[in-house]
C-alpha cells in the first residue's frame, strides 16, 4: 500500500517555553521556479511528564481529505495505542481485491514504530493541502517525528505516500513552503516523461509512462508543493504500470538520496563525499549455540562494508545454521550482498543475470552474477542458511533472498516481499527534482523470471512480527527435518 522510511533512534527534550520561529530565506534562482512563503509558528514545547511524553497540540488537524486520514492515524498511534487499532485503520485504507498481507506489513512496520516510541501526538502541521499533510510529532519516548501523509485526489482517498522520518524538532524544521510553479511543474513532467521513454528498461512501459505525463502536463496550472508534485507524478506512474523503483523524487528526497548513491555524471560530486559510510549490520548475535542470528538493515558499500561484512561472517563460521534478518531492509548497494554470498557457495554460482535496456548507443544486454569465492567459502557452504523477509523487503534486499532460495542455498522465511526487482539509476530532473529510473531487470538465470511485482515468496510462512524466540523455534524444528 505505502512506503515507510526507517525512524533512527535519538533523543530531544523540549524546554518550558514558547517560541515563535521565522525562516531566515535564501534567496533562490527565479528561473527555479520556488516560490518562498515565510510563516511564523507559535510552538509550545513543554517538559516531558511522568510517562516522558510532551501532552500538548499547538494546531489542529485540517478538516481536508488527507487532514482526517491523519487524525485517525493519531488516534491509532496514540500513547495506550494497539495493534488492533492500526489494524482498523490501515483495512479501511485497503483498496479493493488487496491481499490480506500488504495490510499485515503496514500494521507491523506501524506497530513497531508505536511499540518503540510508546505512541505519538501531534505537535504542529508544517504543511497542508486538500491531500497532502505535513506533520511534526512528538513521541513519548522523547524523540521528534517528521510524517508526511498524501492521499488520492478522487474518493475514497486513499494514501498515496506515508513517510516518517526521524526530526530534531522544532528549532530544525524548515517552517518556509515551498511552492513549486507551474511552469516548473511542466518542465519536471515532460523531462521525466522524456527519460522513461528513451530508457525505462522496457521500451513498450516507457511509451506508455511518456504518455501519461504528457497528457497531464496540461493539467499543471496552480501551483503546489514540492512534496506534492514528486508524489502525485509518481503515484500517476504506478497506475500505468506498477514499479516500486519508479518514483519522482522532490529536491528534498532527491538530494538525500543522491548523497547516497551519488550524483549522475556531471552532477554535483560534493553530494557523495558528504554521505557517512554505514556498515548496514543491526544486531548480530546468537539464538543458541548452535544458530547465529545477522541482522543487515541495509546493504551498504564503501571500505567500512567491507571490514565489517569480513568480521561478521569471520564470527559465524563455526555455527550450525545462520538466520538473515532482512525484514525492513529496503535494499541498498549489490557490492554487500556479492560479498557475503562469497562465503555460502563452495564454488563461483551464477546467482543472477540482469536484462538492460540501457541508452540509445548501448542498446539491450544481459549481465551475469557470479559469486566468488575466499578462504572460509568451503567451510560456510556447509552451513544452513535461513533468510527472514516482510512486506519491507525490497531491492538489493529481495536479490539476495532469491539468489539464495533459487540456487537452493537457502530457506526463506517470512512473508511475501515488496516486489522491487528492478535495477535503478537517479537522474536529475528540473529545479532539483530527480527520477528514479528502472533501467535493468534482474531475473533466475534459469527461468529467464524476476519479483518485480511479485516479491520473492518465502518457503515457510512466518508473521511479520514474529519474535525472535519463535523464529528459533521454527529453525529449531526445519533442522531437524
Amino acid at each position: 500500500m505505502m512506503g515507510m522510511e526507517a525512524v533512527t533512534q535519538g533523543l530531544c527534550v523540549g524546554r518550558r517555553r514558547w517560541w515563535t520561529f521565522a525562516l531566515v530565506l535564501v534567496s533562490l534562482p527565479a528561473a527555479f521556479g520556488f516560490t518562498l512563503t515565510v510563516r511564523p509558528i507559535p510552538i509550545r514545547v513543554v517538559a516531558p511528564e511522568a510517562l516522558g511524553l510532551m501532552l500538548h497540540q499547538s494546531q489542529e488537524l485540517p478538516a481536508t481529505p488527507a487532514g482526517r486520514v491523519a487524525e485517525q492515524w493519531f488516534a491509532a498511534m496514540a500513547p495506550g495505542g494497539d495493534v488492533s487499532e492500526l489494524r482498523s485503520f490501515f483495512e479501511r485504507q485497503a483498496s479493493p481485491g488487496e491481499d490480506d498481507s500488504e495490510v499485515d506489513q503496514d500494521v507491523a512496520m506501524h506497530g513497531r514504530v508505536l511499540r518503540d516510541t510508546g505512541g505519538v501526538l501531534l505537535h504542529s502541521v508544517l504543511r497542508s493541502d486538500e491531500h497532502e499533510i505535513v506533520l511534526l510529532a512528538e513521541a513519548a519516548n522523547g524523540n521528534w517525528l517528521r510524517v508526511t501523509i498524501a492521499v488520492r485526489p478522487q474518493a475514497p482517498y486513499q494514501i498515496i505516500l506515508f513517510r516518517i522520518r526521524k526530526s530534531s524538532g522544532p528549532e530544525s524544521e524548515a517552517l518556509a513552503v515551498v511552492t513549486v510553479s507551474p511552469a516548473l511543474q511542466q518542465e519536471v513532467a515532460s523531462a521525466a516523461g522524456q527519460l522513461l521513454r528513451d530508457q525505462y528498461v522496457f521500451e513498450e512501459v516507457g511509451i506508455e509512462y511518456y504518455d501519461a505525463l504528457a497528457d497531464i502536463v496540461p493539467t499543471l496550472d496552480s501551483p503546489m508543493s514540492a512534496e506534492a508534485l514528486g508524489s502525485m507524478l509518481t503515484a500517476r506512474l504506478r497506475a500505468v504500470s506498477s514499479d516500486n523503483h519508479l518514483a519522482v523524487l522532490d529536491p528534498a528526497r532527491a538530494d538525500r538520496v543522491l548523497a547516497m548513491y551519488g550524483e549522475p555524471e556531471g552532477g554535483d560530486d560534493e553530494h557523495q563525499a558528504e554521505a557517512p559510510e554505514e556498515d548496514g549490520f543491526g544486531r548480530v548475535e546468537s539464538l543458541s549455540q548452535d544458530v547465529a542470528y545477522v541482522q543487515i538493515e541495509r546493504f551498504t558499500a564503501g571500505p567500512a562494508t567491507r571490514m565489517r561484512v569480513e568480521q561478521v561472517m569471520e564470527s559465524v563460521q563455526d555455527a550450525g545454521a545462520i538466520v538473515f534478518d532482512l525484514r525492513s531492509n529496503g535494499g541498498g548497494d549489490g557490492e554487500m550482498v556479492e560479498q557475503i554470498e562469497s562465503y555460502l557457495f563452495a564454488q563461483p554460482t551464477h546467482v543472477m543475470s540482469s536484462i538492460r535496456r540501457g541508452g540509445p548507443e548501448e542498446g539491450r544486454g544481459i549481465a551475469e552474477s557470479w559469486t566468488t569465492t575466499n578462504d572460509l567459502s568451503a567451510k560456510m557452504a556447509l552451513i544452513p542458511v535461513f533468510v527472514l523477509i516482510d512486506r519491507g523487503t525490497g531491492s538489493a534486499a529481495e536479490a539476495f533472498a532469491f539468489g539464495l532460495q533459487h540456487t537452493g542455498r537457502a530457506t526463506i522465511l517470512g512473508q511475501t516481499s515488496a516486489g522491487a526487482g528492478h535495477r535503478v539509476t537517479y537522474e536529475r530532473l528540473p529545479g532539483g527534482f530527480a527520477l528514479g529510473l528502472p533501467v535493468g531487470a534482474a531475473i533466475n538465470p534459469l527461468t529467464g523470471k524476476g519479483w518485480e511485482g511479485i516479491g520473492v515468496i518465502p518457503d515457510v510462512e512466518v508473521g511479520a512480527d514474529t519474535s525472535l524466540d519463535e523464529v528459533h523455534r521454527i529453525v529449531s524444528e526445519l533442522l531437524l527435518r
